[in-house]
C-alpha cells in the first residue's frame, strides 16, 4: 500500500517556527510581526521570545495562528569570558496548547533584556543552564512530559559540532536554515550536516527553516510547511507532532509517496533543477536538469537495492531516506528522514528481538 509521507488529509500552511519581538530582543511588536509575516504569505508563527512563554491569543484569527513558544539558552552565566567565546545550546519549545503556563526547566535568572519586564509569577524555578548535554537532555525530557515540541536551534551559529550533540535526545526538529545566523550559505551547510548526524544516530527529527527574526530584514527567507486539516491550534500541533512537514528556502513539495512493495518513491514538486534522494548508506538516487532551461516537477525512484540490502542484513532500525529539492538559484527544500522501520514494522520488531 502506498504511503503518503506528508499525510493524506489537509493542505500545506506556511509557518515560521522561530520569531522574536519587542518582548525580548526583537525590533517589531507582535502585531507588527504578524502583519509582516502575513504580507509574505505565512499562516503560522511561533512567537519564541527569549525565555518568555507569552501566549498571543489576540493575534489568532481565521487566517492566522500564533503558536505559544519560547527560546531557551544554555550557557555558563558565571563565565566572565566574552559571549562569542562561550559554549552555548539553544532550543525552541512549542506548547501543546495556547494557554500553557508551565515553564519546563524554569530558570528565572536566565531572563535578560526586555523579557525581564514580563516574567510571569508562574515562572518558578532555578534549574541549571550550564551548557552540557546532561542539562539539555533533562530540560528536553521535562518539556516532552508536558507535551512541548522541541527544536535544536542554529547549530551552525552556536558552533555545535558532533561531540556537542551526539548524546542529545528527545528533539523533534533541527534547524537546517536560519536567516539571522550570519552567512546563510555557510550556516545552511553546517546545519544540514547536523540534521543528517541526528538521523544517522537514529534520532527521528524533522528539519525546519526559520527566520529567527529580530527585524524586518530577517523575515521571509525560510519557512516550514505544515500539512494540516485546518488552522486550529490542535490541528497544527498534531501535524507538527506527526512531522507532516518540510523545510524550505523557496521550492515546495507538492506530494511525496512511498510504496513498500515496489520500493518506489514518488516526488512531486515546484519546478526545480535537482531532486536528490539521500540515504544513510551509499545508495543515492535523484534527477538533475537535462538541459539549459528545463525543469523538474516529478520523479520516480526505485529504492529496491537500498531497501532490500537493509532488510537482508537486519538494518531497518537506523536506515532512512530523505529528499532534497534545489532550484537553479540555489534555493532548497528538505523533507524529514523516513526510517524504513516505519514501512516494515514487523521486520523491525524481529530485528529488536
Amino acid at each position: 500500500m502506498k504511503h503518503y509521507l506528508f499525510g493524506e488529509e489537509g493542505s500545506f500552511r506556511k509557518a515560521n517556527l522561530h520569531t522574536h519581538t519587542t518582548y525580548s530582543d526583537g525590533s517589531l511588536t507582535p502585531e507588527e510581526a504578524k502583519k509582516e509575516y502575513q504580507a509574505r504569505g505565512y499562516d503560522i508563527v511561533a512567537f519564541s521570545d527569549h525565555e518568555l512563554l507569552m501566549p498571543h491569543p489576540e493575534l489568532t484569527d481565521e487566517h492566522f495562528l500564533a503558536l505559544t513558544s519560547t527560546e531557551y539558552e544554555f550557557v555558563d552565566f558565571e563565565d566572565p569570558s566574552p559571549f562569542p567565546l562561550k559554549k552555548v545550546y539553544h532550543m525552541v519549545l512549542i506548547a501543546s496548547r495556547p494557554d500553557e503556563t508551565f515553564y519546563p526547566w524554569a530558570t528565572r535568572s536566565a531572563f535578560w533584556g526586555n523579557a525581564l519586564n514580563y516574567i510571569q509569577d508562574y515562572c518558578q524555578g532555578e534549574h541549571s543552564r550550564y551548557p552540557d548535554q546532561r542539562n539539555v537532555n533533562a530540560a528536553v525530557a521535562q518539556a516532552k512530559e508536558r507535551g512541548y515540541l522541541v527544536t535544536f536551534c542554529h547549530p551552525g551559529w552556536s558552533l555545535n559540532r558532533y561531540p556537542d550533540y551526539c548524546d542529545l535526545s528527545g528533539f523533534d526538529f533541527v534547524e537546517v536554515f536560519n536567516s539571522d545566523s550570519g552567512g546563510a550559505g555557510r550556516y545552511s551547510d553546517t546545519s544540514e550536516n547536523a540534521f543528517d548526524d541526528f538521523l544517522y544516530l537514529g534520532k527521528e527529527v524533522a528539519p525546519t527553516a526559520s527566520d529567527d527574526s529580530h527585524a524586518v530584514s530577517h523575515i521571509g527567507h525560510g519557512a516550514t510547511y505544515v500539512k494540516t486539516k485546518d488552522l486550529s491550534y490542535d490541528s497544527v500541533y498534531e501535524a507538527l507532532k506527526a512531522k507532516n512537514t518540510f523545510a524550505s528556502t523557496g521550492p515546495k513539495f507538492i506530494d511525496l509517496t512511498f510504496d513498500p512493495e515496489t520500493c518506489v518513491l514518488t516526488v512531486d514538486s515546484d519546478p526545480v533543477e535537482v531532486i536528490s534522494v539521500v540515504t544513510n548508506k551509499r545508495y543515492f538516487r535523484g534527477s538533475g536538469r537535462m538541459n539549459t532551461g528545463s525543469v523538474l516537477t516529478h520523479g520516480e525512484y526505485d529504492l529496491s537495492n537500498f531497501v532490500n540490502a537493509v532488510r537482508e542484513h537486519g538494518l531497518l532500525d537506523r536506515s532512512y531516506f530523505r529528499v532534497d529539492l534545489r532550484t537553479a538559484d540555489g534555493k532548497m527544500a528538505w523533507s524529514r528522514g523516513y526510517f524504513l522501520k516505519e514501512f516494515y514494522p514487523e521486520e523491525a520488531k524481529s530485528e529488536e528481538s
